[in-house]
């Protein structure tokens, strides 16, 4: 075996051997002294046992915050991604979109013509449906508030005609149109050939979800074709009490 040449001084080697013979029995901190194995795992058990470690019980159907829990901010449960979605919407304003660009298709031979092919683009509390009847229902009765943009275009060259286009409570024999401020939500009366838009911007108080619903209405007037038009309308709802 080869001999090995020691540089350091006897005090020095003597510290080496203290520190070999002397371990210390725990982490401690700032200390420069070996430690013994034993003693680090038991220091890492105790860390672990005292912090919020992740187990498989940890995802157990018990230990989860379901949606009827709530999201707090002191709670540590794992909520589920229902009770993470729940909480989001309900900081969520009740609002709902709708829109239909081609509104003359699908109407009728006969009979009073309405906006169609309206559909739902954003609903996430569910607060209105649309019906058969093409009509935007209300799901509770409350007050609504409304902004519609509606354009039409009047197709029929004869002269002398016109179409008369009203916002109405409902899809009847004979629609109540809605007013606001006192003055009826209806587009003015426009030439031949010619488009028109329209913005309104109003409150709608839902007292009866059967008789207060929201539809457009089209009415030709002085023999106006039934097909010579088309319609489009975009309507934002936001439940407000």
């Amino acid at each position: 075996m080869a001999n090995f040449v020691i540089n350091q001084t006897a005090s020095e080697i003597q510290q080496i051997l203290n520190k070999a013979e002397s371990p210390d029995t725990t982490p401690t901190s700032n200390s420069q002294n070996l430690v013994e194995s034993g003693g680090v795992k038991t220091y890492v058990d105790s860390q672990v046992s005292a912090g919020a470690s992740i187990t498989t019980a940890s995802f157990a159907p018990s230990a989860l915050e379901d949606s009827t829990d709530g999201l707090t901010a002191t709670d540590d449960a794992v909520p589920t991604s229902k009770a993470v979605r729940n909480y989001v919407d309900s900081g969520v304003p009740d609002s709902a979109t709708v829109i239909t660009t081609n509104a003359r298709t699908g109407n009728p031979s006969s009979g009073n013509l309405f906006y169609r092919n309206l559909t739902e683009t954003t609903d996430p509390n569910s607060i209105i449906s649309i019906n058969s009847s093409n009509e935007i229902q209300f799901a509770s009765t409350g007050t609504y508030f409304i902004k519609a943009g509606i354009s039409f275009s009047d197709n029929d060259g004869s002269g002398g005609d016109y179409y008369v286009v009203s916002l109405v409570s409902t899809n009847s024999s004979s629609p109540t149109t809605i007013s606001s401020g006192g003055q009826p939500l209806t587009l003015p009366r426009f030439g031949d050939n010619s488009s028109a838009v329209k913005s309104y911007i109003f409150s709608y108080a839902v007292t009866n979800t059967t008789n207060n619903r929201l539809s457009i209405s089209v009415t030709p007037i002085s023999n106006a074709n039934r097909s010579s038009w088309e319609g489009a309308a975009a309507i934002e709802i936001t439940k407000i009490s």
